[in-house]
Parts: C-alpha cells; structure tokens; sequence
C-alpha cells in the first residue's frame, strides 16, 4: 500500500488513497500488525501494564493516524491520544469479559486474578462477586485517570482534533454504568444497544453543542 500498489480488496484500495493523500505514518501501522501478531501467538496478559501497552500499540496508534488525516501535528494532541487510546483499551478489555466468556476464554491479568482470588472457572460461569468488582474496579479506576489525563488537555488540543476524541464519550459512560452497577461486569445494564444508551445523541451533544472532548 505504501509502495501505490495495494491488493485488490476494498478497504486496502481505500486504505491506500488515505497513505498517499494523507502521507500516514507507516511506523504506526507497523506498530498495529506487530501487536496484533503478538496477541495471536498468546492468550494472556501478565498484568494490567500489558494490557495498557497492548492499548499504545494498537488503539492510540490509530488515533495517531486519525490525527494525521486532518494534518494534525500538535504534541498535545499526541499526548491526549496516547491517554484516552489506554483508556479505550482498558474499556474494552472489561466489556469483553462476558463476551470471552461465553467462548470460555478469560483474558483479565493473571497477577490480577491471583492479587484479588479470582477463578478463572468463576469468570467462565459468569459469577459475579466481591472479587472479581474489585478486579474490576481496579481496572476501571485506571481507564479513568488515562480518561482524566486525556481531557486534562482539551484547552490545549486544536479544536479540530477535537472529532476525534469523541470515544471519550462512550469511555465515560461505560465507566459510570460499570460504577451504577457497583462494578459487576456481568450486569445487563451494560449490554444495552447503543440505541438504548442513545450513544448517538450523547455524541451529537458533545459535538455540537459542548464543542470539547
């Protein structure tokens, strides 16, 4: 793609206008398929800090290359990225442990799961317990101060980057549903369609209206 001669398949061709048009950074790419190759040769993550890194090299990388699409080049901008594509990482890791486990696969930190006496066997029945909300409220709690972090610097971010840290919107409300639902993962609440959320019109809010991330 980087060379102008991409596979013939549609989201590589429209892929590829992007790279040429946008001069998109190839480094971050890299970065994307060298962590992606890495979770398929492991199913586990160590602790919470591999989580986050996992997050760096693959969701801020491609907030990186969002930024580079609107010719965004701007270190503060960089540095709100890299917060909120952890936060957006540790968000996602909490939402799909109910999904895994219905595949009967657990992917929560092991030094995680032996700090707090989770079993990996509760985790696969779906039990909710005291143990495993405080598993989950230390993950959390770390998504929201990468979350805080992030809009720590919203008046130093050029309003035109400011599109593309709407997920921040999505982060914030799952964090405060995880935390209404006193941090039970498996919780229904949480797995309401974005239609039921409305998602969209929280969105078109902070859009239009709020003008900030």
């Amino acid at each position: 793609m980087f060379q102008g001669k991409p596979p013939q398949a549609p989201i590589l061709l429209e892929l590829s206008q992007h790279i040429q048009k946008n001069r998109l950074s190839k480094a971050w790419f890299t970065r994307i398929l060298d962590e992606r190759v890495k979770q398929t040769e492991t199913d586990k993550f160590r602790s919470l800090k591999d989580v986050e890194d996992a997050a760096e090299n693959t969701v801020t990388c491609l907030n990186y290359l969002l930024l580079q699409t609107k010719g965004i080049a701007d270190l503060n901008a960089d540095h709100a990225a890299s917060h909120l594509g952890r936060c957006q990482g540790l968000v996602t890791h909490l939402r799909g442990v109910r999904y895994h486990a219905t595949r009967g696969k657990v992917y929560l930190p092991i030094e995680l799961i032996i700090k707090h006496k989770v079993s990996q066997e509760q985790v696969l029945r779906q039990k909710d317990d005291a143990s495993l909300r405080d598993l989950a409220y230390e993950v959390a709690s770390q998504a929201h101060i990468h979350l805080e972090k992030a809009r720590g610097f919203k008046n130093k971010v050029p309003r035109d980057a400011y599109p593309f840290f709407l997920n921040s919107v999505i982060c914030e409300k799952y964090l405060k549903d995880l935390q209404l639902a006193n941090f039970n993962i498996f919780h229904e609440s949480l797995y309401l369609s974005p239609t039921k959320q409305r998602l969209a019109w929280r969105l078109l809010v902070q859009k239009y209206l709020k003008r900030t991330y």
